[in-house]
């Protein structure tokens, strides 16, 4: 990965979400992450990555 994109549908929630991002993305590419009003189907996040292959 290269870089994220993280939308979080609540803010309080970046405590969680950053630990399972760290497991899952160690590399730790460049991000951002931005508290949106609601997303698609009503998930608590999602996430744009840009990769090199």
């Amino acid at each position: 990965m290269v870089k994220t994109v993280c939308f979080l549908a609540d803010m309080g929630d970046f405590s969680a979400f950053n630990a399972v991002y760290a497991k899952y993305f160690t590399g730790k590419p460049a991000r951002s992450c931005v508290a949106v009003k609601t997303l698609p189907k009503n998930v608590l996040c999602e996430i744009e990555l840009i990769a090199e292959l």
